[in-house]
């Protein structure tokens, strides 16, 4: 039987979001009893990463012993699920260290997760200076800046064949350049691009084709590094979550394939399933064991027309979509807090078919991507209506 649907407002439907209480733990093994409260750092807190990962922490076992105090370079951007907030420097700042550790200091901070990239090269490079900073575990430097450098990352991994031929171009390269290289169709990125930004597919060599290459050169920014091309491979995307101790023990949270939702010809949300994927569990150990990666990670992937798995993002920190982990009963947002107590893990018991869709939502002139558990939303989520402006609430 279908569950009754209500149409809510924006304002009412933003309010319920950030206002509710966390949800409990589902299952005793997720319960962890600890006698100090602890206040965590959660950095780049406008970021849809850092506050999923909050919502996973609030929504665990130890959720209500932990205070969360939201930093970010702009006072502007969104605080969501925070108890305290503050501001920080440019991780690429001389003073950002510094800040940080003064924060650390007069807030009393016991644990800091980074959830951007530069904040984790930022404390990775600057790991012998960080003095009162307690992070959850972070890779050496190398190894974490050659991962996110995706030229670095093919040549690394050549031998066992699991990244798409990469090669360095110059902007401004033809089609004809691309083409000797990689073949056609092929796919253009900045070597530390990421969120897709930057990027531009070449289909064929054809004067229109040229053009369209052309006007992508003349908006090419470098701030995410020089060009690379690869063979395009047009399929569907998946993503896999994992967390590293500090002992080197890796622990997986959800594999996922990614599915793009859409309403009429208009793409309007990402909807998420979690899968078993065993060959992609084992192709993410030997990328971490080959750039020594710990903490909380994301790898993206890519399967082509025959089945064959290519990576084609390594991401050395909280990856975006870590809600659908804890949906899917592995929340391992958890364990470097876990391990922070010195605590034992508990026993997930991890469900395949989950499904998320990511929407927008507004809040004044702010705009949220917030994750939503499919089922509970509407029991055919391949069919769902999508509106703009209202969503539905299950009642």
């Amino acid at each position: 039987m279908s569950p009754k649907l209500k149409i809510i407002s924006r304002a009412e439907r933003v309010q319920s979001f950030f206002q509710a209480k966390p949800e409990k733990a589902e299952n005793d093994s997720d319960r962890i009893s600890s006698s100090k409260n602890l206040k965590i750092m959660v950095t780049a807190i406008g970021g849809r990463a850092a506050y999923n990962l909050v919502r996973c922490l609030k929504e665990s076992g130890i959720g209500e012993k932990l205070i969360f105090v939201g930093a970010d370079m702009s006072p502007d951007n969104p605080r969501l699920l925070c108890d305290e907030f503050v501001t920080i420097p440019s991780p690429k700042s001389d003073d950002f260290i510094p800040a940080m550790q003064k924060i650390v200091r007069e807030l009393n901070i016991d644990l800091v997760i980074p959830t951007s990239d530069e904040e984790c090269l930022a404390l990775a490079k600057n790991r012998a200076h960080l003095e009162n900073i307690k992070t959850i575990p972070i890779g050496g430097f190398d190894g974490v800046m050659s991962s996110k450098d995706k030229l670095e990352l093919y040549n690394a991994t050549k031998h066992l064949d699991i990244v798409p031929m990469t090669f360095g171009i110059q902007k401004g390269a033809s089609i004809a350049e691309i083409k000797k290289l990689v073949g056609l169709p092929a796919f253009i990125k900045p070597r530390m691009g990421r969120g897709g930004r930057h990027t531009h597919s070449v289909m064929n060599d054809s004067a229109e084709e040229q053009k369209k290459l052309d006007a992508y050169w003349n908006s090419f920014e470098d701030d995410f590094g020089a060009p690379i091309c690869q063979p395009l491979i047009e399929s569907s995307d998946y993503g896999i979550d994992a967390y590293i101790n500090s002992r080197g023990e890796i622990h997986f949270g959800a594999a996922r394939k990614k599915l793009k939702v859409n309403a009429g010809n208009k793409i309007v949300g990402m909807r998420s399933v979690s899968i078993r994927a065993p060959d992609m569990e084992e192709i993410c150990k030997k990328i971490i064991e080959i750039f020594g990666l710990k903490g909380i990670i994301e790898i993206e992937m890519r399967k082509d027309a025959s089945g064959k798995i290519y990576v084609l993002d390594v991401n050395p920190r909280v990856g975006g979509s870590i809600y659908i982990s804890k949906a899917s009963g592995r929340n391992i947002a958890m364990l470097p807090v876990l391990d922070y107590l010195h605590e034992q893990y508990p026993a997930f018991e991890y469900a395949d078919g989950i499904e998320m869709i990511r929407r927008e939502i507004t809040d004044g002139s702010k705009k949220y991507l917030w994750d939503f558990v499919a089922s509970a939303q509407n029991p055919n989520p391949n069919e769902m209506s999508i509106c703009e402006a209202e969503l539905p609430e299950v009642i």
